[in-house]
């Protein structure tokens, strides 16, 4: 008989000991995400509550999953509120015939406690082109979601590929327009962080492209790279910017790039990018790494992307997002 033991741990308490029982289910998360033992969440850093679910054939463990619950927008006028579930990770042992009956069951059990902390919308990222799509593919049609669609593009550049040339673009992209001013974003006002705010309230932009506005959280620790995160003023007002962070000791990260619609025709998106580029070819960072979200940039920003990063990376991931909604 197959069996589900369950834990849902919020990451402001302290780490008790409900979560002894995944131990034995160490060999099943891969390295980058191990800390989940230990009630943190290494993917997703606004998420407060984490979902652990271990799936056991007469005891032994045979599959997990865990994933965390994202708040939606609050309705005043409702008692209740929207909230998603990210399912972070999916995995089942290796020596089990049939793993995609088993990523079935363990699918439907992580969205049956998501119903009953009231999700209502579920999402799943995984490698397309990769071992592992099959297994996704497969279980997410056979619980009926919706559909995938592409999600991201990763790309990992060495310092020292740019400044060989390999991105000619860069030297050619030109400057700003007498009317464009571009500014370090640690020179961000508070009337302009105000205004942001307020372009966030009407949806100017999309939730995932809020900037930072300190270089350090509460907790001392870094927001963004100060040394290559900049913006671009017109006329009083932050119409663009590009948010780096340092993801390693070695690597700079290139996460956030938005232009506000109707200054695309001024290439902004890409005069910011060779900028911050730039920035980075003075220092020592060796290494270069590009999050680019399609699902929220515009098609000339993709066929840019394609053209002119991807060909000149060392490693390349496309990733793609499964979702399901429920009324």
């Amino acid at each position: 008989m197959y069996g589900f033991i369950h834990a849902t741990f919020n990451q402001e308490e302290t780490l008790t000991t409900q979560l002894d029982p995944f131990i034995k289910f160490k060999h099943l998360i891969p390295h980058k995400l191990a800390s989940f033992l230990e009630g943190k969440n290494p993917l997703n850093k606004q998420a407060t509550t984490l979902l652990f679910v271990g799936m056991t054939l007469e005891g032994n463990p045979i599959g997990l999953a865990v994933a965390s619950l994202n708040n939606g927008k609050s309705e005043p006028d409702k008692a209740s509120y929207s909230q998603s579930l990210d399912i972070h990770l999916l995995s089942t042992e290796s020596t089990i015939q049939d793993n995609i009956w088993v990523g079935a069951k363990l699918l439907s059990e992580v969205e049956r406690l998501g119903i009953s902390l009231r999700c209502h919308h579920f999402f799943l990222v995984y490698l397309q082109d990769d071992p592992s799509t099959l297994f996704f593919e497969e279980i997410t049609l056979h619980n009926k979601w919706s559909g995938t669609r592409p999600y991201m593009i990763t790309c990992k550049i060495s310092r020292a590929a740019v400044s060989k040339l390999t991105m000619p673009w860069i030297y050619s992209i030109g400057g700003l327009l007498d009317d464009f001013q571009e500014f370090f974003w640690t020179d961000l006002t508070k009337k302009e962080q105000a205004q942001i705010i307020r372009g966030k309230v009407n949806n100017i932009f999309k939730p995932a492209l809020f900037p930072p506005f300190s270089p350090v959280d509460e907790n001392g620790k870094p927001c963004f790279e100060t040394l290559n995160s900049l913006g671009i003023r017109h006329q009083g007002r932050v119409i663009a910017w590009m948010i780096t962070e340092r993801k390693a000791s070695d690597t700079i990260n290139y996460s956030a790039l938005f232009v506000e619609k109707g200054f695309e025709q001024f290439m902004l998106g890409p005069k910011l990018l060779a900028h911050a580029i730039f920035y980075h070819l003075k220092s020592d960072i060796p290494w270069a790494s590009f999050e680019i979200p399609l699902m929220q940039i515009s098609s000339s920003w993709k066929r840019f992307v394609e053209k002119n990063i991807v060909p000149c990376t060392e490693e390349v991931k496309r990733y793609r997002l499964a979702w399901k909604e429920i009324d």
